[in-house]
Formats: structure tokens, C-alpha cells, sequence
């Protein structure tokens, strides 16, 4: 006997057995082919067709459908919706283009798809900061800038640092989960490993220092790395350099230069090359307020000086330059404390911001 809407109806062994099996098929996926969800040139989605499918069903059950990556068991995090012909599946990021991906249902794999490569432009390496050939042994990090958005996550497998042209050195870089990229992904803070630049501490007492002083070293980054859209490097960058003994000062101060260029521009001028990227957040122009007048900061390529384009002061007022301590040289020493903290002098200020008069 089974109740429906109310009513009882009667029905034979063979009829009982009909209505189960379809039931238990009502939620089973369509032949339809999966088809990719686009915005702006991203794969942000799938569809997934399934053969009449109940809202209720799906909200309750949606785990039992799952999207991998083709022989891999970790499972693609995102939200799936209904739709009116099945279900659509977003990821939390974009699929990557050139991947292929399959749909999990109940454990079972029942179709996979690729993500079609975007028709863009291959990317390259711009530029690899600091551009000196002849770099600090302690040097603390390179900055790699792209053409364009690269894909995050496994950056450690495109790059290589080569010693003498004929070791392949291991546990140089820092190995992070959330790798340290810009918002649009086209520039990677690269780090050497501090545990092996600090004397004193297990990593560099066990495994030695990245760099060593006057040797040769190869920095490779490998063309099969790939951007957003799916498209690889598709050859190998190469910045090679040579280096020096260590970096055991900080910043000197005393003799950085500052130069009025016009009534809208001035220039600075450092001693030593500094951390290019610290350069552009370091440096204000300020009135007595403490109001900042910078309107755009530019280091040169070396990171030997700086110019900065400033709104037009009033020339009656006084102005400084104001530079925060946390400013570093390549080998991660600030105003306040030297990176290697076996050779810190305490005697250093533990001032926040340096201020210099400005004459215009």
C-alpha cells in the first residue's frame, strides 16, 4: 500500500517495483554535455545538466556531486546552484584554462571537461628586481614582475637557483601557502629563507646559507609556469649575478641626498641600492600638518634614488621629507635594526619615521 497525496492506492509487486525505480532515477545526471560558465575572459563556472531534478533534493544532497581535478582527490571549493536544466557549479577562483576537470556524482566519475586556453598574448618576465649582477650574499628576496596575471599556488616548481652553473640548490626559498603576490598577480615577492640567512638559528646552522660570498648563481624561471588565461612562459628567464660579501650595515642616513627639481618634483638620491618595492610606500612630502603632498613616487630601476611628483606647495609654508624607518636595503636591514640580529646594534633609535627639511 502507498499513500499519495492523501490518497491509498493499491498496487501489485511489479508496480511497486516501477514506482521505486523511478524514483531512485529521478536524480541521476543527464546525457547533456557540461558546458563552461564565462565572464571576462575567466572560466568562473559549469553547468551541469541532470535529468529531473528536485530543488529540495539538491539543497539537501548537493554533496553527493563534486568537481576534481582529472586524477586528483582534492575536491574544487565553491557553491553549487540550481538551474533550470540541472545544476551550475562556481568555484571559489576561476578554473584554470589548459586543466582538465571531472564531475564526482556519488563518488563515481561521469564526465569530464577542459577549459579552453584564452586566445591572449604568452606571458613573459619583465623584470626581475634587484637588477644588479652583483647582489649581497645575505640578500633577503627578489621581485619578479610578469606581463600578465599568473596563476598562484605551486610557484616553487617554476624556479630553480643554479650555483656555479652546475648545482641545483634546494630549500633556498621560502615555500608559503599564501604566496605573496600583488592584487592583479603580475608582480611575486620572492624570499630567499631566513631561517638560513640568520646566523644562530637551526635552518642556516644545518643546511648553510642560501647564497655564499663570490660565487656565481643563475636565478631560473621556468617556462612552463602559467598566467591566468592558461598560456605558459614557454621559455626559461634566466637573471644571472654574482656576489659580494655580506651586507652587515643599515641604511646610511647621513648621506641620502634631496634634490628640488621643480616646484612639483623632487628627487632622492640613497648611497646604496634599497628594496624597490618599499621605495613606493616609504617616502611623503610633508607640510606641518603632517598632510602628505606626494602624488606619485617612482624609484629608478637600480633603486638608487627616487622621484617624487608632489601637488604644488605653498612657498611660504615649510616642508620635510618624511621616511619611514622600515625602509630596507637588499639585505632586509631598516633604520632600526639590522636583519642578522646576531650583529644588532641596540644603540639604534627605535624611531618610526626619519624627517628631512625641504628648501624650495
Amino acid at each position: 500500500m502507498i499513500q499519495i497525496l492523501g490518497k491509498t492506492k493499491s498496487y501489485g509487486l511489479y508496480g511497486l517495483v516501477f514506482f521505486i525505480l523511478v524514483m531512485a532515477c529521478r536524480h541521476r545526471l543527464g546525457p547533456g554535455q557540461i558546458t563552461v560558465i564565462w565572464k571576462e575572459d575567466k572560466a568562473i563556472g559549469l553547468n551541469i545538466p541532470i535529468d529531473t531534478w528536485s530543488e529540495s533534493y539538491i539543497s539537501e544532497n548537493n554533496k553527493s556531486i563534486q568537481v576534481h581535478l582529472v586524477d586528483h582527490p582534492a575536491m574544487i571549493l565553491g557553491e553549487f546552484k540550481s538551474a533550470p536544466t540541472g545544476l551550475t557549479f562556481y568555484p571559489l577562483i576561476p578554473f584554470t584554462p589548459g586543466l582538465v576537470y571531472q564531475v564526482v556524482f556519488q563518488s563515481k566519475p561521469i564526465s569530464q571537461i577542459r577549459i579552453p586556453e584564452s586566445n591572449t598574448v604568452a606571458p613573459v618576465v619583465n623584470t626581475i628586481y634587484p637588477i644588479q649582477d652583483t647582489l649581497p650574499a645575505n640578500l633577503l628576496k627578489f621581485y619578479i614582475r610578469f606581463s600578465s596575471p599568473m596563476q598562484a599556488g605551486e610557484v616553487i616548481q617554476y624556479i630553480r637557483l643554479i650555483k656555479n652553473e652546475t648545482d641545483t640548490l634546494s630549500e633556498v626559498f621560502m615555500d608559503l601557502s599564501n604566496e605573496l603576490w600583488n592584487a592583479d598577480r603580475t608582480q611575486l615577492t620572492l624570499w630567499l629563507n631566513p631561517g638560513r640567512i640568520k646566523r644562530g638559528l637551526q635552518p642556516h646552522d644545518q643546511l648553510g646559507p642560501p647564497l655564499e660570498p663570490q660565487n656565481h648563481y643563475q636565478l631560473l624561471i621556468l617556462g612552463e609556469w602559467r598566467d591566468m588565461h592558461g598560456k605558459k612562459l614557454n621559455q626559461i628567464h634566466e637573471k644571472s649575478f654574482y656576489t659580494s660579501g655580506r651586507d652587515t650595515l643599515s641604511p646610511d642616513l647621513d648621506h641620502m641626498v634631496c634634490i628640488v627639481l621643480n616646484s612639483q618634483e623632487i628627487e632622492v638620491l640613497f648611497p646604496e641600492p634599497l628594496d624597490h618595492e618599499l621605495l613606493y610606500h616609504t617616502f611623503a612630502v610633508v607640510d606641518a600638518q603632517d598632510d602628505n603632498l606626494v602624488e606619485h613616487a617612482e624609484p629608478n630601476e637600480e633603486g638608487t634614488s627616487l622621484r617624487l611628483k608632489i601637488k604644488a606647495p605653498n612657498l611660504t609654508k615649510r616642508y620635510r621629507l618624511k621616511l619611514e624607518s622600515r625602509l630596507e636595503d637588499l639585505a632586509g636591514n631598516n633604520m632600526n635594526r639590522l636583519f642578522d640580529k646576531e650583529y644588532r646594534n641596540d644603540t639604534m633609535s627605535a624611531q618610526t619615521v626619519y624627517y628631512k627639511r625641504i628648501d624650495f
